[in-house]
């Protein structure tokens, strides 16, 4: 009989555990989420930010101070200024690109120098 008990004690004592853990998933799952896709708009921001800072680095060296219109494209070497010879954005990005680069994003940049950045 004493060895019934104990088992029903085990029993009840790993369910509580289990109810305890289970509770604090549901809390913790859908904040974890959040906190990811705020990371990837911060990501999202500053590659923004970044790219915006090239181009007007860019467009203060170059003799008309224009961009050749051009987007949405992920590739920034594309992105040129309207001069006889034109400057190239990926000259003014370091040749590792990772904080320029998001992966789900796309650039729109037009003749003035503004950044437009969509996402899929």
């Amino acid at each position: 009989m004493a060895q019934n008990k104990q088992t029903a004690g085990f029993l009840v004592s790993v369910f509580i555990v289990l109810g305890i853990l289970g509770l604090l998933c549901a809390i913790a799952v859908p904040h974890a989420n959040e906190m990811v896709y705020a990371s990837k708009a911060t990501e999202r921001e500053t590659a923004l930010l970044r790219i915006q800072n090239a181009v007007t680095e860019m467009l203060r060296q170059s003799p008309c101070g224009a961009l050749e219109a051009i987007g949405p494209v992920t590739d920034l070497n594309m992105v040129k200024t309207a001069d006889a010879d034109p400057l190239a954005l990926s000259d003014y990005l370091p040749d590792d690109k990772s904080g320029y680069l998001v992966p789900e994003c796309k650039y729109s940049f037009t003749a003035d120098g503004t950044v437009i950045q969509f996402t899929d």
